[in-house]
C-alpha cells in the first residue's frame, strides 16, 4: 500500500506544483481535487508547493522592511501596567496600529532563498544588540513566552481544562480565551495570525503548544469530539460550537491569510500547518527526568536507568 501511495505521489508531483490554487474551492478544479485528497499527498510534496507559492507571492524588499522598537524594561512591568506594554502589545501598536503598515511589506522571500529573511527589523531600546537575525528570533521567543505565561500576562491563550484540572492528556496545551470576544481582543488574535504567517515566511518556529481544535478550523478540517476531549476530559454532552473559540480562531485566520495565500491552507492538514508554524517539538530528556514522579517503585530501582537509556536511544518522534 505504501509503495502504491509513494508511486502515485511521484507521478503527480509536477502537477501539484503547477496547479492553480486560486481555484481550490471550485469543485471542478484540479486543486480542489488535491485539497480533498490532502491526507494522501506526502508532506514533502506539499511543503515543496508551499515554498514555491510563498516565493512567487513575496512582495517585500529590504527597503520596504518596517522597523519596530521594543522596550523590554517597559514590558517587564506589564503585569501591573497592562497588556499594551507587553512585547506583543508594543509590536502590535507599531505593526497593526494607527499607521496601519500594509501587509505586503511583511511578505519577504522564504528563509531558504535569498535575503531578506526578516519580515521586519527589531530594535531593543536601550540595549546594545548587534545584528538583525538574533533580535528578530528573540522577539518571537519573547512573544511566545508572554502568550503562555503562567501569570496570565496575556490572556489571549489560556491553559486548557486538562491542564487546570491536572487530569487527562495534553496538559501542556493552551487554547484561546473564551471570553476574549471584544473588538480589541479580536484584533489581537488577528495580529497573532499575522505573526504566524510571518513565521512561516521567514522560517522562525513559534514555541506554542496549541491543540488540534485550534489548527483544524484554520485548514478547513472538521473538529471532532475526540479533539475536544483531548484537552477537556470533563466534557459531557456539550456542543462543540459553544465550546470552541470560533470568533477568536477566525480572527487568527484573517491575520494569517493577510501574509500567506489562503489557498495554501486548504492543501495542508492541521498537523502540517502546526509543523510549519511551530516546527517539531524537541523532547528534552534531562528536563523530563527532573519532573518525573515514580509510582509503585523506588527512585533507585534498577529498571529506571534502563528506561531512560532506551528513551535516549529513540528518535524524537519515537519518544
Amino acid at each position: 500500500r505504501w509503495l502504491i501511495l509513494n508511486r502515485v505521489n511521484f507521478v503527480i508531483k509536477d502537477t501539484l506544483v503547477w496547479s492553480n490554487y486560486k481555484f481550490v474551492r471550485l469543485d471542478s478544479s484540479m486543486s480542489n481535487f488535491f485539497s480533498k485528497c490532502r491526507k494522501l499527498i506526502l508532506s514533502s510534496n506539499k511543503f515543496q508547493i508551499v515554498t514555491s507559492v510563498l516565493e512567487a507571492t513575496s512582495t517585500a524588499s529590504e527597503q520596504d522592511r518596517p522597523r519596530i522598537v521594543i522596550n523590554r524594561y517597559t514590558a517587564a512591568s506589564a503585569l501591573q501596567s497592562g497588556e499594551q506594554y507587553t512585547i506583543f502589545g508594543q509590536a502590535m501598536e507599531q505593526l497593526l496600529g494607527i499607521e496601519r503598515i500594509n501587509p505586503w511589506r511583511l511578505c519577504p522571500r522564504t528563509a531558504d532563498m535569498a535575503p531578506p529573511h526578516l519580515a521586519f527589523e527589531v530594535k531593543f531600546q536601550k540595549e546594545n544588540v548587534v545584528g538583525e537575525g538574533g533580535p528578530y528570533r528573540e522577539f518571537f521567543d519573547e512573544v511566545c513566552r508572554e502568550l503562555q505565561s503562567s501569570d496570565g500576562l496575556l490572556s489571549l491563550l489560556v491553559p486548557c481544562p486538562n491542564q487546570l484540572l491536572s487530569f487527562g492528556e495534553n496538559r501542556e496545551k493552551f487554547i484561546p480565551g473564551a471570553r476574549r470576544t471584544d473588538y480589541l481582543s479580536l484584533k489581537k488574535y488577528e495580529f497573532l495570525g499575522r505573526l504566524m504567517g510571518m513565521a512561516v515566511r521567514t522560517g522562525v518556529k513559534l514555541a506554542l503548544d496549541l491543540p488540534s481544535i485550534f489548527w483544524k478550523p484554520l485548514v478547513g478540517e472538521e473538529v471532532t469530539r475526540q479533539d475536544l476531549e483531548a484537552v477537556d476530559k470533563s466534557v459531557d454532552g456539550q456542543s462543540l460550537l459553544t465550546i470552541q473559540p470560533i470568533n477568536q480562531i477566525k480572527a487568527v485566520a484573517r491575520g494569517m491569510v493577510s501574509i500567506i495565500p489562503p489557498q495554501l491552507l486548504w492543501l495542508l492538514t492541521w498537523s502540517e500547518l502546526e509543523m510549519l508554524v511551530c516546527g517539531t517539538p524537541e523532547i528534552n530528556i534531562e528536563l523530563l527526568k527532573r519532573h518525573t514522579e515514580y509510582s509503585g517503585m523506588a527512585k533507585d530501582d534498577p529498571r529506571i536507568p534502563l528506561f531512560w537509556k532506551c528513551l535516549e536511544a529513540y528518535s524524537n518522534e519515537e519518544r
